[in-house]
């Protein structure tokens, strides 16, 4: 491992901190109640200023250097990472982050009734958001017939602030990593009981697991405990998967209608359902049209 200096150091608190908060502003559009625990506006400045002393040669509005961010939110699994965030931020050079908060300390003699915006409340206030995702999961609020709709709609369905219905930053890790395309997948699952997607394939070998809790992308077996490979097919697969898996809490999200015809499928990965009804009712609006018109 390259050994930091101290600048280098301080610029990866400072920038991971830079960067989170961008995080943070982006959910707390999809869930306003965020807002509350945070004070983005005040940290983005309290913050670019302390990373523009470090590095002289940074301009405030200028990008984020890769090298100063710890960790990325390159799958939009917020819980995830603002817990690898705040796990960083709580054991990394504490006595630096000490150092860095004094340069961020309110001169009280300028300013009347001072608010402290440091390292320190940053954490505090990144924690009060974890716990605050760790409560959202709206599948314990809708039925199997809400859900079909939202899912048909487009509408997210957040578990721990992920989108499981429409989040499509996996779709080129599956395909680059596990050769999972539209072709070979039957459907997409979700694991109520241990929150996981899963991906299942024609292939025993590819039953293919997204861990929100540890943001793992792997193999099921690499996962969970091993269960005995066996072949899925699109009329045996969720049967088989509760039966192997002991966990009869697990739904379908997508069923690759090409497979199995059904009359419901969602838009996770793809518009069947949206393009089936679209069709259907051109066809409506056309026979219509010609009734209205008198030619039928």
């Amino acid at each position: 491992m390259v050994k930091l200096s101290v600048q280098q150091k301080e610029q990866l608190i400072i920038g991971t901190i830079l960067s989170c908060n961008n995080e943070i502003k982006k959910i707390s559009q999809i869930m306003p109640k965020l807002n509350e625990n945070m004070r983005n506006n005040m940290y983005h400045f309290n913050m670019t200023q302390l990373f523009s002393e470090i590095n002289p040669l940074f301009e405030n509005g200028n990008q984020i250097p890769d090298e100063a961010i710890f960790v990325k939110n390159s799958r939009g699994n917020y819980y995830a990472y603002f817990q690898k965030v705040y796990d960083f931020l709580d054991g990394y050079e504490v006595n630096l982050q000490k150092n860095l908060n004094e340069s961020l300390k309110v001169d009280e003699t300028l300013v009347q009734n001072p608010i402290q915006i440091d390292i320190l409340t940053f954490k505090q206030d990144l924690k009060n958001i974890i716990i605050e995702l760790s409560k959202k999961n709206d599948l314990n609020n809708i039925s199997p017939e809400v859900l079909k709709i939202k899912t048909l709609a487009n509408k997210p369905i957040l578990i721990n602030g992920f989108d499981i219905s429409n989040n499509v930053a996996l779709r080129k890790e599956l395909f680059d990593n596990f050769n999972i395309s539209f072709g070979n997948l039957i459907a997409i699952c979700f694991d109520k009981s241990n929150q996981q997607l899963l991906f299942v394939t024609d292939n025993t070998k590819t039953l293919v697991v997204y861990d929100l809790k540890k943001d793992e992308l792997n193999f099921y077996n690499s996962i969970n405990e091993k269960i005995k490979p066996v072949q899925l097919t699109p009329k045996n697969y969720s049967q088989t998967i509760k039966d192997l898996t002991d966990n009869n809490n697990i739904i379908d999200l997508y069923v690759n209608v090409s497979m199995l015809k059904l009359d419901f499928t969602d838009n996770l990965f793809s518009d069947n359902a949206r393009q089936k009804f679209i069709d259907e009712t051109q066809k409506q609006q056309a026979s219509f049209s010609i009734i209205k018109k008198g030619k039928l």
